[in-house]
């Protein structure tokens, strides 16, 4: 691999010839492999037309980053992306979230609930859900092929209540059905009955304890009068 400072030459003289970054980076990897990407050729060009032709690199403070990426990943950290959230939290938010988080724990250091917790989610599940795996093949052997499923696959809606000890109901709802307030209610219904059959002990002396967000069919009228 040839020097630095002569790889720069070789652009200059690319540059001093009309060529763009793009073709004098081909020209100069025909004779020097990899020696030169098009990024770097673009800021050498970039220097050029400034009228800058110092060749000399300009003096760095600080370490190399592969240097720096090197130590960091040493000490097993990771370089990732911050994740997105709905909304900042502002100082109230953060004080409400603070205040119901001891609150719930000193009543569970005095009286334990977690076993009379229920809640509830849905989800879609795919009657056909192909999965792709990875196989040791000799270099000759080709992969087994695997269908890509069709825009509009065929799934079914589920409904599943579960507590700390699994699932207590679920129900898989008709085609085109969707959950709003009434079959919500009918839900519940069901959900009591199955409790009185598998956690009779729950329902008559500890009492239910329903853990659901705030969607609106968990919030209308009908349904907090079930409650």
């Amino acid at each position: 691999m040839p020097e630095e400072i002569h790889i720069c030459h070789c652009t200059l003289l690319e540059f001093q010839k009309g060529s763009n970054a793009t073709v004098a980076t081909q020209n100069i990897c025909d004779f020097y492999p990899s020696a030169l990407d098009v990024r770097k050729c673009q800021r050498w060009f970039s220097k050029f037309r400034s009228d800058n032709f110092d060749l000399s690199d300009s003096h760095r403070s600080g370490r190399p980053t592969t240097l720096a990426n090197g130590v960091i990943k040493d000490i097993g950290k990771t370089n990732r992306a911050g994740v997105w959230v709905p909304h900042n939290l502002s100082e109230e938010n953060r004080a409400n979230r603070s205040t119901t988080c001891n609150l719930l724990l000193q009543r569970y250091n005095t009286k334990p609930f977690f076993d009379r917790l229920i809640t509830a989610d849905e989800k879609w599940v795919l009657y056909d859900n192909p999965k792709r795996k990875r196989q040791w093949l000799f270099p000759k052997n080709p992969p087994r092929q695997t269908a890509r499923p069709g825009l509009r696959p065929k799934k079914a809606l589920w409904r599943v209540w579960w507590n700390t000890h699994g699932i207590v109901q679920f129900e898989v709802l008709k085609h085109s059905e969707t959950v709003n307030g009434d079959l919500y209610c009918e839900q519940l219904d069901q959900l009591n009955q199955s409790l009185i059959e598998k956690y009779p002990a729950i329902i008559n002396r500890k009492g239910v304890i329903l853990q659901h967000d705030n969607a609106r069919l968990h919030c209308a009228r009908k349904t907090l009068e079930k409650n």
